[in-house]
This record gives C-alpha cells, structure tokens and sequence, in this order.
C-alpha cells in the first residue's frame, strides 16, 4: 500500500500508523504514535490540518480531503492529499477519526494550482 493510514483518538493524537507512515513521512510509527497528527505538517498547515480533523470528528467538515505540506524528516517537504473520516464505535460513540495521506505529485500539485 503505498498511502500511509492512521488512527486518531478524539483529541487527534496518532493510535495507529501503518508501515507506509515511515515510507511518506520519515518518521517511525513509534515515534508517531500519541502525537497529534497535525504537528507532522508545516507550520504554516498545521492550524488548518488540526481544524480539518476536528471538524471530520465532529461531522461538519466541508470536504472529505485537503491537500497540505508533510513536513518529513529530512529532506524537502512533501504535498500529501489528506483524507480522513470519522471513526465510530458499533454503540455510536466517536473513538476517532481514521485517515489516510498520498502523496501528490509536483506536476498534480501545479495543475491544481492553475
């Protein structure tokens, strides 16, 4: 799989990442885990990231996806598309939301921006 899934808790912190997180971000799943998804990205996206994922949790959000900059590791960031949806317990309780990142390409990226 070459998108990089996670699991939040209700407070957007990381409960899961799979092996592909490391491949994207750079960063280990150890290393990801109980830190809030959002500080992964830039800073100039990281606000907007945060109040994306809160506002799936919370059922209200506009769009299903974003696109942001992944701040990796090392090396240059990376545009991701972001896409996320809340995850529910079978009682109906939110536990989370549950997401994935891909990455986009310069070429995806420009002809966005056109």
């Amino acid at each position: 799989m070459q998108e990089a899934v996670f699991q939040t808790d209700p407070a957007g912190k990381s409960v899961y990442v799979n092996p592909a997180w490391k491949q994207l971000t750079g960063c280990a799943a150890d290393n990801a885990i109980d830190k809030l998804v959002s500080e992964r990205f830039c800073a100039e996206d990281q606000r907007r990231v945060a109040v994306f994922l809160e506002r799936i949790a919370a059922g209200k959000a506009l769009s299903t996806a974003i696109e942001a900059n992944l701040a990796c590791e090392k090396g240059e960031p990376r545009r991701v598309e972001l896409g996320a949806a809340p995850l529910v317990a079978a009682a109906g309780d939110l536990i989370g939301v549950c997401g994935t990142l891909r990455g986009v390409s310069q070429a995806q990226y420009r002809a966005t921006k056109s």
